[in-house]
């Protein structure tokens, strides 16, 4: 197996190839050429962060969320009628009601740990522009 890189020009590589792959059959199946740009390949730096704690606020509910029955007293109104009497009347009477008290939350600062890990940086790799021409011969 013969393979060689080289900085040809476009051309050259093509004569070449099929210079190479001129001759018997035989010969012909096992020319390969590739063509590779430039960069864009992307390995990643990583870098080990080692454990740690972090400070992290939560809110929490701390009560409520809940129905309170509560009583409510009757109401009663006092009057004077057109003989100078007063007159106490009942407006409403009391009954039970039942009332919604909604949750109270607090913000408390909450130290957690948070284990190592491996962070990821990704890295532009500069290449030249190269050309692959591979075969294999026989003699």
């Amino acid at each position: 197996m013969l393979t060689t890189t080289t900085k040809l020009g476009m051309s050259a590589v093509l004569a070449l190839a099929m210079f190479a792959g001129s001759g018997n059959a035989e010969a012909r199946d096992f020319v390969g050429v590739s063509f590779s740009s430039g960069g864009g390949y992307y390995p990643v730096a990583r870098e080990y962060v080692p454990g740690h704690y972090e400070t992290r606020y939560e809110n929490i509910q701390i009560g409520g969320g809940v129905y309170e029955t509560r009583w409510v007293a009757p109401v009663y109104s006092t009057t004077v009628d057109q003989y100078g009497r007063q007159i106490t009347v009942l407006v409403s009477p009391g009954h039970n009601e039942s009332f919604y008290c909604p949750p109270k939350y607090e913000t408390r600062a909450v130290s957690v740990w948070v284990p190592g890990y491996y962070y990821g940086q990704p890295v532009r790799y500069e290449s030249h522009p190269h050309f692959n021409i591979g075969g294999f011969f026989r003699f």
